[in-house]
């Protein structure tokens, strides 16, 4: 359900001062009961038609929306990919958007078809917003933000260094043991002279 299609609430306390004005309504002590009885309601209803309301503008009036959104938009992508699913009628095809501005004011089309998934790749840094609707209606549902950040080049170069000197301590650890293996053996090769050179 979208924005401005909810109803308003009637105002439960003026309708109570009206009927009681035109008579309606004599003063009397169950009456008060009554008056308490409505704003109790109204305070109950109002939260109830604010969270039915912010659910229908995040869902859009079809009912589709991506999964795992506050997940999504609390990560950063560090590769620029993102993996986006949704559920939604089987059978029926979605429509993925991709925005550079959260009004989608300039979007183009990542994805169309009756999958639950899709993976996009080679998204450049930045903040990238996306929303999705059925293909074959004209909702929407509100924007995801996704925000793509690269290892800094002195982090990465850090990494493989690093990642350099573990392989290499690696390999030379193992021809060491080798080599002490071969001249506990009596491997002249690997001990040196051996036997046949002290002969």
């Amino acid at each position: 359900m979208r924005a401005g299609l909810l109803p308003p609430l009637p105002n439960a306390e003026n309708l109570f001062e009206r009927l009681h004005s035109a008579g309606d309504l004599p003063e009397s002590e169950s009456n008060e009961r009554t008056r308490r009885a409505i704003r109790l309601s109204r305070s109950i209803l109002s939260p109830l038609a604010f969270a039915l309301l912010v659910c229908g503008v995040s869902a859009g009036s079809d009912g589709i929306d991506f999964r795992e959104r506050a997940k999504l938009e609390g990560r950063v992508s560090e590769d620029g990919a993102v993996t986006l699913s949704w559920s939604g009628e089987e059978g029926r095809a979605v429509r993925v958007e991709q925005s550079a501005a959260e009004d989608f004011s300039e979007a183009s089309l990542r994805y169309e078809g009756e999958d639950a998934a899709t993976v996009l790749t080679g998204l450049p840094e930045g903040v990238h917003y996306f929303r999705i609707g059925y293909a074959d209606a004209e909702t929407r549902s509100a924007p995801l933000a996704v925000e793509v950040r690269f290892v800094p080049r002195g982090r990465l170069f850090a990494l493989l260094a690093l990642g350099g000197a573990v392989v290499a301590a690696t390999v030379g650890a193992i021809l060491a043991g080798h080599r002490r293996a071969a001249r506990e053996d009596g491997d002249p090769v690997a001990g040196g002279a051996g036997e046949g050179g002290e002969a």
